[in-house]
């Protein structure tokens, strides 16, 4: 599971936890030709991302599901990450989603059974 503070949206997730990120789109519904790029870096500078999970089949309601397989967080050292979500429209337009704060950091933290 991924709990996300709705002020900063930083979020955290216990390490070996799958999670899902349901997002909705307020300049219009995600649709055919869209594409939505999770992204997990250590630092902002880095040039690798550590998790990238791109969606481009949507809900049906014009929301997104990102959803965060346990093999994803497994690999990680519990740490502190920066994340970001980004839309590409079928146009190639490019928008981060996470914009309103400053760069929100995703925690893994170790769990007692699947540490």
């Amino acid at each position: 599971m991924i709990a996300i503070n709705p002020t900063n949206l930083n979020a955290s997730m216990v390490k070996g936890d799958s999670g899902v990120i349901n997002i909705s789109n307020s300049a219009r519904n995600f649709e055919t030709g869209d594409k939505v790029t999770f992204t997990v870096k250590k630092e902002l500078t880095d040039t690798e991302s550590l998790i990238s999970i791109v969606v481009e089949d949507f809900n049906i309601d014009g929301t997104c599901t990102i959803d965060i397989p346990a093999l994803e967080t497994d690999t990680l050292p519990v740490d502190t990450y920066f994340y970001d979500i980004v839309w590409e429209d079928s146009d190639g337009n490019i928008n981060t989603l996470v914009k309103n704060c400053d760069m929100p950091t995703l925690k893994i933290k170790q769990g007692v059974t699947n540490g």
